[in-house]
């Protein structure tokens, strides 16, 4: 784990009831920071903060690149970790505004 909210949005994921099963899963040019087990379904979860507003919102930060990669990264995790490639998938973001001590974080579900 790399970044402060990375560790905040996995401790919120895991009180929801989800299983982590991996962090900072690497390829080539991608990288997903959470894939948890929410019942049977897989989730790359794409983790933002932001301290102020001055350079964007959390969710701004998250353009049509980046959803490519994670698609690209969801694929490999798959078939090396699992086999296969068409197992139910979900992607999510935890977006967390503010600093270590005080912040707001807010889960979306299904972002593409």
């Amino acid at each position: 784990m790399r970044h402060w909210a990375e560790g905040i949005a996995r401790q919120y994921l895991e009180k929801q009831g989800c299983q982590v099963l991996a962090e900072n899963y690497h390829l080539r040019d991608a990288e997903v920071d959470l894939i948890i087990e929410d019942g049977n379904v897989l989730v790359f979860v794409e983790v933002k903060q932001r301290s102020s507003e001055r350079y964007g919102t959390p969710a701004e930060a998250i353009d049509n690149h980046k959803i490519l990669r994670l698609q690209r990264a969801a694929l490999q995790y798959m078939s090396q970790e699992h086999g296969r490639d068409d197992l139910p998938l979900r992607f999510d973001a935890v977006l967390i505004m503010g600093s270590r001590h005080n912040y707001q974080l807010e889960h979306l579900k299904a972002i593409f």
